[in-house]
């Protein structure tokens, strides 16, 4: 796999995986702490990256952009995924 590969695709993967692990993990225990520290650290990231493409110039802005697209919107989805599944199965195992 050359590096342009890996980083359109394997980063965006990782961080999507990673992303849906955690919240899964987190959501089965129900640690909304854990899930709100997690949600803080990703809406900095993506502001600081909304902040970097306003104040850059030209291609600069091209790098928070790609930010926004491979760590920023999988890390989001994932989020969103694993603590939906998680939070859904932690409340399928009480009735059970």
């Amino acid at each position: 796999m050359a590096i342009e590969e890996f980083l359109i695709f394997g980063i965006p993967v990782s961080v999507l995986a990673l992303s849906i692990f955690l919240a899964y993990r987190y959501a089965k225990d129900r640690n909304g702490k854990v899930l709100g520290v997690l949600g803080a650290i990703w809406a900095v990231f993506t502001g600081w990256m909304f902040v970097g493409m306003e104040v850059a110039s030209g291609w600069d802005g091209l790098i928070y952009l790609l930010g926004l697209f491979c760590i920023s919107a999988p890390a989001s989805v994932g989020g969103l995924i694993g603590g939906i599944i998680g939070w859904v199965k932690k409340d399928n195992e009480r009735f059970a």
